[in-house]
């Protein structure tokens, strides 16, 4: 098999989700604007971890409601079908996929904690400067690393992890995009926004994740949230982790962003990335 077909294969062979979130998934897609908040916790009411998952979310920092949301009816009520969706597919994963990063030279259990940091993050970064965006990237955050986990499940069924990492290694882990396209013939993000178009995601957040390896690229509706993602994606992507050299990027990246009419607060990123404990 060539790489390309063994990441086709990957995508056609990922285990399927559990019942609940399928169901759930069919049932969002099926109704549209047209759905029935009993109809959405009935389905939910099937998997326990689902509405937990869900009402940690609902009564997180970025929604900053006043009182504590205890039923899963108010949480689908506040998070919105978009974030549904999204917390839905992310469950689903975790559930459903071996993750095994190790291919890319990462600690599986260290990579999953640092996504989680990813959205504690956007959370704080933007909780007083601009709620909107923050509920708008939280998901992007649960699903940027989506693309890693399933090539590094393909570069192990290739039997070339050893080779793979070795590459990465030599490039000093600088030129991950370039090392993947050698195999797949697309890089991870690219093709992260590939797959969710095939799964029918929400257009919004293929377009901003698409666009977050070269935000300057973005159309004005999605260029904020662009760059925001690539901001989240240098402060969490860099091996051999050094905080002042990932943080010293990102404030160039946010004045790159200037430049294009894009403003966020520096003195609010820095305090915060500061805040990060990896």
């Amino acid at each position: 098999m060539t790489s390309t077909e063994i990441l086709k294969h990957t995508i056609e062979n990922l285990p399927k989700l559990p019942n609940t979130i399928r169901d759930l998934r069919k049932y969002l897609d099926a109704s549209g604007d047209n759905f029935k908040v009993s109809d959405i916790a009935r389905i939910m009411g099937q998997d326990p971890s689902l509405i937990a998952e869900t009402l940690k979310v609902a009564n997180s920092a970025m929604f900053g409601v006043s009182h504590r949301i205890a039923t899963i009816e108010q949480a689908i009520s506040l998070l919105g079908i978009r974030n549904l969706k999204s917390i839905v597919l992310d469950t689903g994963v975790q559930k459903s996929i071996r993750i095994d990063v190790s291919p890319y030279g990462l600690d599986s259990t260290v990579f999953m904690r640092e996504c989680t940091l990813e959205s504690q993050f956007i959370i704080n970064w933007f909780g007083n400067e601009d709620k909107a965006l923050s509920q708008l990237l939280m998901p992007c955050a649960m699903l940027l690393r989506l693309g890693i986990i399933i090539f590094a499940s393909s570069i192990k069924q290739l039997g070339k992890g050893e080779e793979f990492l070795n590459k990465l290694k030599a490039s000093r882990f600088k030129n991950i995009g370039l090392i993947e396209m050698e195999y797949f013939k697309i890089d991870s993000f690219s093709f992260l926004s590939h797959l969710f178009r095939h799964w029918d995601f929400d257009e919004q957040i293929i377009t901003m994740i698409e666009y977050c390896v070269k935000p300057y690229n973005a159309s004005s509706e999605f260029k904020k949230g662009a760059y925001a993602l690539a901001i989240v994606n240098t402060l969490f992507g860099t091996y051999s982790y050094d905080k002042k050299v990932a943080i010293d990027r990102c404030v160039e990246i946010i004045q790159e962003a200037e430049m294009q009419g894009i403003t966020f607060s520096l003195n609010n990123f820095v305090q915060n990335a500061q805040l990060i404990k990896f």
